[in-house]
């Protein structure tokens, strides 16, 4: 890998990435797809944190949260954040 690569990847880099999936049990719920609030409650169970339209899960030990966001009872998109 050349240098400029790693200069690239150091200055472009981030801790937020977009369109991501959630495990909950044996279930995966993808971003994008437009699954109700509903069943996301069903298969995941009450969220860490929730307010109108953001959920986040913080359920693993990667230090690593996910973020839902809904509009209109949808999901939109899945993003993950990882804690320092």
């Amino acid at each position: 890998m050349k240098w400029y690569s790693l200069v690239f990847v150091g200055l472009f880099g981030t801790n937020i990435h977009a369109d991501t999936s959630i495990r909950c049990g044996k279930w995966v719920i993808e971003g994008g797809v437009e699954t109700s609030n509903y069943t996301v409650l069903k298969k995941c169970g009450e969220p860490t944190f929730q307010d109108r339209n953001r959920w986040i899960y913080d359920k693993n030990s990667r230090k690593i949260i996910k973020i839902l966001y809904f509009h209109e009872g949808k999901l939109e998109f899945i993003r993950d954040e990882i804690q320092n």
